[in-house]
């Protein structure tokens, strides 16, 4: 769930950008968009959340528990963890308000 909550921030963040371009710089940005080029931003994009998250699964593993008959939990934050968090979703969120 981590991961897929730092993806549709990195979403947003793509949305808002080409809808920027695509009102400021309408004309210039029609002749630069393509499908291949959405397609390539779309992995970029996965491929930035996983750089994002993936080091805080591998270092703070113990912290999550997960059961056949209950939703995956958090069992607590450490301190790094929480730096973590701090250091990673805050930057997202203010790329995409400026």
């Amino acid at each position: 769930m981590e991961y897929f909550g730092t993806a549709l921030l990195l979403n947003l963040l793509c949305i808002s950008v080409d809808r920027w371009l695509s009102i400021d710089f309408a004309t210039q940005y029609h002749h630069l968009i393509s499908k291949r080029r959405v397609r390539a931003v779309i992995i970029v994009m996965a491929f930035v959340a996983l750089l994002l998250k993936v080091p805080g699964f591998i270092v703070y593993w113990q912290s999550f528990a997960a059961y056949c008959d209950w939703p995956l939990t958090k069992v607590g934050f450490t301190v790094a963890q929480q730096a973590w968090t701090i250091l990673t979703v805050p930057a997202i969120v203010g790329v995409r308000v400026c």
